[in-house]
């Protein structure tokens, strides 16, 4: 049964390479291809802060999509999984959209934790729940973790 219909993930940051690093960490990690899945870098000026990057990955075949639920139910920890569960409500949103963020600096040395800083990655993932409601969404989202 489908439970997830899209995944995106995406990262500001001022260094392009740790952006990189971090979307090939997931990648390799979760065994997808990388033409099932469509990644992003954007070169962004501003004139108050330093110039930064924004890097987007956005998966929407059931293949890959299946791959990275796999591994993100494999790798969180059990107290990071149960955060998710009883706190559902504060994860999802009344459009059945699932946010949170994972730490970067964690995923690189090939730890997968939820972040609450702003140096990470941020999820959200599409929840496939019917009728599409927040409520059938959290028991959507209880199920996949």
């Amino acid at each position: 049964m489908k439970q997830v219909h899209n995944f995106r993930a995406r990262i500001i940051s001022l260094d392009k390479a740790m952006i990189e690093a971090a979307f090939e960490k997931l990648q390799s990690d979760a065994g997808y291809k990388r033409e099932e899945a469509t990644l992003t870098l954007k070169h962004d000026e501003d004139t108050t802060y330093d110039t930064f990057w924004i890097g987007e990955l956005w998966i929407e075949n059931q293949q890959p999509l299946r791959k990275i639920m796999r591994l993100l139910n494999e790798r969180l920890s059990a107290e990071d999984k149960n955060n998710l569960k009883e706190n559902a409500s504060r994860f999802i949103d009344i459009s059945t959209h699932c946010f949170f963020r994972l730490n970067i600096e964690a995923l690189l040395a090939d730890q997968y934790e939820l972040a609450v800083h702003n140096d990470s990655m941020h999820i959200r993932l599409n929840i496939a729940a019917f009728p599409a409601t927040k409520d059938n969404a959290i028991k959507v989202l209880r199920e996949l973790f």
